[in-house]
């Protein structure tokens, strides 16, 4: 897999693009991140690299509000309104026997998803999602990178259908920077669009942090920070 052993994600507010490499089996991903000011949205990513190349995930994210409650407050008294997802990912072969043939080297993977909507006036809302990825490295004068397109589908009963989906292009100009440019969107009844430049520099042990902005034509632009870590 060459320049990506790792996965690449852009913490933004519905969705994560995580593109249709697999993790390592026994390897940890971890991303915890932030958009926006002290209301913003918060957001825990985590993968785990299973067997058969199987890739399963959970995502948690939302808007932490005051607690109604006194005493300390937990995270589930603090989420207003949020999302959770857990999904597992598997590969879809493209390539033949050694990468080669007429898709390579695109790769792709098929997705399953089972979440929750927890929406701000207290109604939890169950989804059952089905997603596809694919992507590919490129080669480029200022460094190895990648491209990749994602498209998640997700309903429930009683809810409008949402349909999400992502582009993202990456490179790596040295060992230690990444530099992306993504654009998400996300429609289901309303339409909302962002473009997302960011980059992250890698600490080496310690983890990755990532630092970006959020263009989004409806609102102001955000400030999207994270940190990463593979165990």
């Amino acid at each position: 897999m060459r320049v990506l052993v790792f996965l690449f994600f852009c913490l933004l507010p519905e969705f994560a693009l995580a593109g249709p490499w697999p993790r390592d089996r026994g390897q940890v991903y971890a991303l915890v991140g932030h958009q926006g000011g002290h209301n913003g949205w918060s957001g825990l990513y985590l993968e785990y690299g299973g067997p058969r190349r199987l890739t399963f995930g959970l995502e948690i994210g939302g808007h932490l509000g005051g607690s109604s409650t006194p005493g300390v407050p937990g995270f589930s008294d603090r989420l207003t309104d949020g999302r959770i997802r857990a999904f597992v990912r598997a590969p879809v072969p493209l390539a033949g026997q050694g990468g080669t043939g007429l898709f390579a080297p695109w790769l792709a993977a098929v997705e399953l998803s089972l979440g929750r909507d927890l929406r701000d006036d207290g109604r939890k809302v169950e989804r059952l999602g089905l997603g596809a990825s694919i992507g590919r490295d490129i080669s480029t004068r200022y460094g190895d990178g990648w491209m990749a397109f994602d498209l998640l589908v997700s309903g429930g009963s009683g809810v409008e259908t949402r349909m999400n989906y992502g582009a993202v292009a990456g490179i790596r100009p040295t060992d230690r920077i990444t530099v992306e440019l993504g654009l998400f969107g996300e429609s289901d009844g309303d339409a909302n669009v962002q473009l997302a430049p960011t980059i992250q520099y890698d600490f080496g042990r310690i983890g990755q942090a990532r630092l970006g902005l959020s263009f989004d034509p409806d609102k102001d632009t955000a400030l999207v920070l994270g940190w990463s870590r593979t165990f």
